[in-house]
């Protein structure tokens, strides 16, 4: 794999995000909490750049195009389904959901006038047959429950390749908390000193920055892997979402933390990243169950590594 972005993907990842920030940033997660509507119009902003013309699975340029797109959404807590609609087989028109077939199905967003596909890990597909009302709520604001038609089998590339692309959302979310947490110590005075000279909080932004960094090059990792297809990419799609959630539960945990009470308040960017987080984290797996599926997909697929698979007779 190449460890750096294609220029042509950089570069229109940086004109997605200029225009997401030059429309109002985090404050469109504000303006579409109080009126739902308004996801329209950031579905029309992302059209007019051509956002919705890329095609992921037709070559690595456009995977790592839409891939930037999902990181750029990410910094600013974007209330739309990108990574949902840039992995399905039409993003003009279609979205695609992961769920788990084996619990209620919980979607974000589903409320939109897109043709939604459910999905899970295992290679199933499904047509949404009916949507309930959205949850709302400050954590769900946007979940609607769905009941899913027939399920039929096909290949699982379109699945990792969402949860790849969401990893990639979560990316950019762990990316601007992190900095806004960052500048925060080194403006906030405290005993006649900023923030960021205690030792102990330079430990606990040392620990952010590596799960960070780590997780950008996990995310190319899994990019490459879902772009190879094949039965791995399943694998490291499921490995990056786990490794996307724990370092979203470390990021935000030291930047509420370190935010003190104010981290918690709505005047606060860090406090929209965080909520809107939350159905990333949670939806359809949480950490734990995020963690059982990769065991078992490990054990019925493999993982790369640097050493031989080896099973014993129990």
């Amino acid at each position: 794999m190449r460890s750096a972005m294609s220029a042509e993907a950089e570069s229109f990842g940086r004109v997605v995000d200029e225009a997401i920030r030059s429309a109002g940033g985090v404050a469109l997660a504000q303006h579409a909490d109080a009126e739902p509507a308004e996801r329209d119009k950031i579905a029309a902003m992302l059209g007019n750049l051509g956002v919705w013309d890329l095609e992921p699975a037709a070559d690595p340029v456009q995977a790592e195009a839409a891939a930037a797109v999902c990181r750029a959404a990410g910094r600013y807590a974007l209330p739309y389904p990108v990574a949902e609609r840039l992995s399905s087989a039409d993003p003009a028109r279609a979205a695609l959901a992961l769920v788990d077939r084996d619990a209620p199905a919980r979607v974000a967003h589903l409320d939109l006038d897109l043709d939604w596909q459910l999905c899970d890990s295992r290679g199933f597909v499904a047509p949404v047959a009916t949507v309930g009302a959205a949850f709302g709520g400050k954590l769900s604001r946007f979940v609607c429950s769905a009941n899913p038609g027939a399920w039929t089998h096909t290949q699982t590339d379109q699945a990792a390749r969402l949860i790849t692309l969401q990893g990639w959302t979560l990316l950019g979310l762990v990316e601007q908390a992190s900095q806004l947490t960052y500048r925060y110590v080194q403006e906030r005075i405290q005993f006649g000193h900023p923030l960021a000279h205690f030792q102990a909080i330079q430990f606990t932004l040392t620990d952010v920055a590596v799960a960070v960094d780590g997780l950008a090059e996990l995310a190319k990792y899994a990019l490459w892997s879902s772009i190879k297809g094949g039965p791995a990419a399943m694998v490291d799609a499921v490995a990056l979402r786990l490794a996307a959630t724990e370092t979203a539960d470390t990021t935000f945990r030291a930047g509420h933390q370190l935010h003190g009470a104010i981290g918690f308040c709505d005047e606060t960017p860090i406090s929209w990243l965080s909520r809107s987080s939350q159905t990333l984290r949670r939806l359809p797996w949480g950490l734990s169950q995020t963690e059982a599926r990769l065991v078992e997909l490990v054990d019925e697929t493999t993982f790369a590594g640097p050493f031989e698979r080896v099973r014993t007779a129990l």
